[in-house]
């Protein structure tokens, strides 16, 4: 629409769209103000966060080109201001849906260290005790963990603390909430 109105400008009424792009810029920038301690915990707070900036942005670009067209009486400034706002939201909306498709795909979280969280496992149940590692995201905030572990006859018997053990390290160094570990004695393996 902006494009179409760059080749046939319309005649706008700028001291009203003044007005609203004024009440319209207050009401988004208390929503941002009142979102931005939340937005990086959740993808959808993101997101509406993000909505809300792209609204300011169209405010603040209404406004400008309003005062320039008042001013100047060319009515073109208001579509070429339409369209600068237009990019800006795409290129947020880009990241949003590069993080849902993430969570959707199910792939490791994006700030997770993976080398660490190894680490941290063969710290409390041994070096080459990890036999098969998922790490996923539930949603933007919740990630999982699947493991199997292969444990000596002698850790068999402190099996329970060593599964109490990880489940505190990943809630507490990784904020891995919901982590299932299947545990296996290396006599077994040698049995099969």
């Amino acid at each position: 629409h902006a494009i179409g109105r760059v080749k046939l400008p319309v005649e706008i009424l700028s001291a009203q769209m003044l007005v609203i792009a004024l009440v319209g810029l207050a009401v988004n920038l208390f929503v941002i103000w009142k979102l931005h301690p939340h937005k990086g915990t959740d993808l959808n707070v993101r997101s509406a966060f993000l909505h809300a900036i792209g609204d300011a942005l169209a405010s603040v670009a209404v406004v400008g080109g309003g005062l320039a067209v008042f001013l100047t009486g060319k009515h073109i400034i208001d579509a070429l201001a339409a369209i600068a706002v237009s990019l800006i939201i795409v290129l947020g909306a880009y990241g949003i849906l590069r993080d849902a498709f993430s969570i959707l795909l199910e792939r490791v979280p994006k700030n997770l260290d993976k080398n660490l969280l190894v680490r941290c496992i063969e710290e409390i149940a041994g070096q080459k005790s990890i036999q098969d590692l998922h790490i996923w995201n539930l949603c933007s905030h919740i990630s999982a963990l699947s493991l199997h572990l292969t444990l000596s006859e002698g850790q068999m018997q402190k099996q329970k603390e060593i599964l109490e053990n990880i489940q505190k390290a990943m809630l507490e160094k990784f904020n891995i909430a919901h982590a299932t570990v299947q545990i296996q004695s290396e006599q077994w393996i040698a049995k099969k």
